[in-house]
Order: structure tokens, then sequence, then C-alpha cells
């Protein structure tokens, strides 16, 4: 209704610009293409205002969306700073690194007992963990299909076997089912159907292929969260558009589940797709889930 009577309201004037230009160049012909010029500006203009005015809830639901991308992007680097820090200077091995929070959930027993390797103590890197995907406070069994916590940062994302499953609002970023080198080897993460199970397994792991960035990206979101496993990743396609954010130009998501020493299970989100004919030294949109 508001857009039609912008419409309306701008042919209008537009209209008795035009009636006003047939009388100035009746008297003026020198001015006739200066009037015209400036018609054309006023109509430019007007164009851009109509367009603007019919941005609506799609507009504002975008640019939510990248909000939320950028809060997951840098949590992500956060932690990322964090495995770095401890790796270079403290001297920690990967299978050392632990992630474990203030209520001791998430504990590496490999960590040195001082905890100088863990990515979220004062003794370690002494960063801060990702409360926005918390979910605190928020009652998560009431979120209706697709609809977020207060805070806009965990979906419900649909049931798979028996368990309601959540995911971010946002893609995690892009990453490296791996540690991005060709030197591949054979993780035994092959769960098609656990995502958690599969993420406990790579990152603890220490070997050639590690880290594992794919799935420690979740896992830096907290304990509870995960790189969803084939059958999971799906649940998040079927339930893509009420879910939201993510890219459908035809962009390969990571599963957790693996399909050999050189690859993983993916899924393109523009139809579905899955295949795990691909490297895992490649990058590619991650969105992670929980139970």
């Amino acid at each position: 209704m508001k857009r039609n009577m912008i419409n309306n309201h701008g042919y209008a004037i537009l209209k008795d610009v035009i009636k006003c230009l047939g009388r100035q160049m009746g008297r003026q012909s020198g001015n006739a293409l200066f009037l015209i010029l400036i018609a054309v500006a006023l109509f430019a203009a007007l164009s851009y205002a109509v367009t603007q005015s019919g941005r609506g809830n799609a507009g504002i639901e975008r640019e939510q969306q990248m909000i939320n991308q950028a809060v997951s992007e840098q949590c992500t680097a956060s932690v990322n700073y964090a495995v770095n820090k401890l790796k270079l200077i403290v001297g920690c091995d990967s299978s050392e690194i632990s992630y474990e929070l203030a209520d001791g959930s998430n504990a590496n027993a490999s960590a040195p007992a001082d905890k100088s390797c863990h990515i979220f103590h004062a003794n370690g890197a002494g960063v801060a963990p990702c409360g926005a995907y918390s979910a605190g406070g928020c009652d998560l069994a009431a979120l209706a299909l697709g609809e977020k916590c207060a805070s806009g940062d965990v979906v419900y994302a649909g049931e798979f076997n028996g368990n309601r499953l959540y995911t971010t609002a946002a893609d995690q970023g892009t990453f490296t089912w791996n540690n991005g080198s060709t030197n591949y080897t054979t993780t035994g993460a092959t769960s098609t159907s656990d995502g958690k199970a599969n993420t406990d397994t790579l990152v603890g792991l220490s070997d050639a292929g590690a880290p594992y960035a794919a799935a420690n990206a979740c896992r830096g979101l907290g304990s509870e969260w995960y790189l969803p496993a084939k059958d999971e990743l799906n649940v998040l396609y079927t339930n893509h558009i009420a879910i939201g954010g993510f890219d459908i130009s035809g962009a390969y998501y990571w599963s957790s589940s693996e399909g050999g020493s050189t690859n993983a299970w993916m899924q393109r989100f523009s139809d579905g797709y899955q295949i795990y004919f691909t490297v895992k030294a490649d990058a590619r949109p991650v969105r992670c889930a929980r139970r």
C-alpha cells in the first residue's frame, strides 16, 4: 500500500515536471536540453526512492544475516588465533589443545595439568568462549522450526533420529576439512548420523592432517557444537528456507563424515546433491549444529 502511494505520488510529480518542461520549451527553446536533463535526473532519483521503498523485510533480513555472519567469523578468528598462539608460542601439540569450558565440560585428558594449552583459560590463550551461541536463558524446546532464540544466534533446524537439531543463524565461515595440506590421512570420523562423535574424533587428532579446521571451527562455539554428519546436514538442507542464511548459489557445505583418506561428504544447497569426491584441502562453507 505504502509503495503504491509512493509510486502514484512520484509519477504525478513527474507528470507535472513534464508539463512544465513543455511550457518552458515553448518559451525558451535554447534551454530545452538543460530542462530535459533536469527531468532525467528527477526520474533517476524517483526510481531510486521507489526501489528503496520496496526493500521491506527481505532487505532487513539480509542485513541481519550479514551481521550474524560477521559475528560468526569474528568468533572463529578468535579461536583460530588462540590455537596458533598455543602451538607457536607456548609449544602445545595438537593433541594437547583443550576447549574445556569454565563448567568443566569438553575437557581434554591429554592437556597439561597447568592448563597452559587451554584456549578458554587465563593460563592458556585466555580467549573468551563464544557465549552468543550458548543459548543461555533460551528455551530451546519451545522453538518452532526456523525460530531463533531472543539473541538471534541459535535456530531450531528440525528433528533427526528423535532429537531436536539446532544450528547457527549464519554460516561459521569457509574452511578446509583438514589443515589445508595434502597430508591426507584416514581419521575414522565416518559416521553419517553422529556429527558430535565425528567432531570429538577430529578435534582430538594430532596426525599429519590436523588440526581439522572445519570441525574445530564448530567446536570453538562450545562443547555442544559440532560439524554435522552427512545425514544431519541433509536436515539443514531440507529446512534451509525456514532456517535461512545459506548460500544457495551452488556452494557445497562440508559435513563431518569422512568418505576416504583424501575426501569427505559434502552437500550442495542449491539442490541438495551430496557427494564425497572432493579433497579435504578444499575450502568450503561450514554451518555448525548442536542437539
